[in-house]
């Protein structure tokens, strides 16, 4: 168990299961504004 997240972060091979949980929460994050921005710029329209 690391606790310092930026070893985590550049190097996956360290950091284990802590740096897969993060790419996957860095990856669900940018998956969530590539989605949210069209409902943004629609409601953006409308006004």
């Amino acid at each position: 168990m690391s606790v310092m997240c930026p070893v985590t972060a550049t190097h996956p091979i360290i950091g284990g299961t802590g740096a897969i949980y993060g790419a996957i929460a860095i990856a669900l994050s940018l998956a969530f504004i590539v989605l949210a921005a069209p409902v943004a710029m629609r409601r953006s329209e409308e006004d």
